[in-house]
């Protein structure tokens, strides 16, 4: 593993997988009869709680009622654009970066279904 792999990984890219599925994980324990969107919007409502953050949280969750944002992944890569410029990377990069999000919510269990 290269050394801006292992950046990633142990950076905000892997970082803020691990925190989303964590709390998916927290989230679905904690109310099992909720699907999966439902806790992925509350994931979205945790991360974005503060007054000040309505705008993202109203603009991530109509993502999801839409359908443009699907599953865990996706989610983790939207808020990683908002907070990180995700999308500044290279497309080789971004590509990079999704392997080692999708890695590290497996590690975590989270359902394929669900990354």
């Amino acid at each position: 593993m290269g050394i801006s792999n292992w950046l990633a990984r142990k950076g905000n890219v892997g970082g803020t997988a691990r925190w989303a599925g964590k709390l998916y994980l927290s989230i679905s324990q904690e109310n099992p009869r909720a699907g999966p969107t439902v806790v992925i919007k509350d994931v979205v409502k945790i991360r974005y709680s503060a007054e000040s953050s309505q705008s993202i949280k109203d603009a991530l969750l109509s993502h999801i009622d839409s359908g443009e944002s699907r599953g865990l992944a996706h989610l983790v890569t939207n808020i990683l654009t908002i907070e990180s410029g995700y999308r500044e990377n290279t497309q080789e990069d971004r590509v990079k970066f999704m392997k080692i999000i999708q890695e590290e919510l497996r590690q975590l269990g989270i359902p394929e279904n669900i990354i």
